[in-house]
């Protein structure tokens, strides 16, 4: 194999180095929509903000950021993150690929593994008098949880729509949504909007359900739908 030597790009300088950072990182965006803000209760205008305001001002909410972060909001965040790139790699697929696909995949998770738990593992032990206090999380709800948060779930509706002879409306009704958004799934161009990730959930397990509903203990049903 012949190796190349590295190429550096000499035309970045320091100073196009620091605003690429910055754009990358959404401060360039957020200066300017704090110099150029408009609404009911602000008009920067009108207050004629100075560079070293907005600056200024740019920098108390990162502080804010920062102060108010919390696990709860990272988690979220990178949920959000990771979503919104599985959604992104699956609607380019052609039709061919979406009906020998039914499953989309995490890209993130793609290297992760998560090792069998012993069948035997009790559940989290509490007393059953005390229903005021939770239930502790032991190893096996910890394992749990963590193969629901990884469990690569998920059915787009053109899938769905390809597989079984279902209509718009019952879309709707499967996935709590409006005949409008479901529509909107199947347009093309600007009238186009991508489905949720609970979308694809609620319709990979309705699939499930439509595959396996014989399979599944009758009293298990009647645990899960129960009113």
């Amino acid at each position: 194999m012949k190796h190349f030597p590295p190429h550096f790009d000499t035309s970045y300088t320091a100073e196009t180095t620091t605003q690429q950072a910055l754009t990358e990182f959404g401060i360039t965006q957020l200066l300017s929509l704090l110099k150029h803000y408009r609404d009911i209760d602000f008009d920067a205008s009108q207050m004629h903000l100075t560079d070293a305001e907005v600056h200024a001002i740019a920098k108390l909410f990162i502080q804010q950021l920062i102060e108010s972060l919390n696990g709860k909001l990272i988690a979220g965040a990178l949920n959000t993150l990771r979503h919104g790139e599985e959604i992104e790699e699956i609607e380019p697929m052609s039709e061919e690929d979406q009906n020998d696909q039914n499953l989309y995949c995490y890209p993130t998770h793609s290297c992760h593994r998560i090792a069998p738990l012993s069948v035997h593992s009790p559940t989290g032990r509490y007393n059953p008098q005390g229903r005021n206090y939770p239930r502790p999380i032991t190893q096996r709800e910890q394992y749990i949880i963590h193969l629901y948060c990884y469990c690569e779930l998920g059915m787009t509706p053109k899938q769905f729509y390809a597989k079984w002879d279902v209509t718009y409306e019952q879309l709707s009704h499967i996935c709590s949504r409006s005949q409008g958004t479901v529509q909107s799934w199947f347009n093309r161009g600007k009238g186009y909007h991508r489905p949720q990730p609970v979308d694809l959930r609620h319709l990979a397990i309705m699939d499930f359900l439509l595959e396996h509903f014989e399979e599944i203990p009758q009293s298990l049903i009647n645990l899960l739908c129960s009113s």
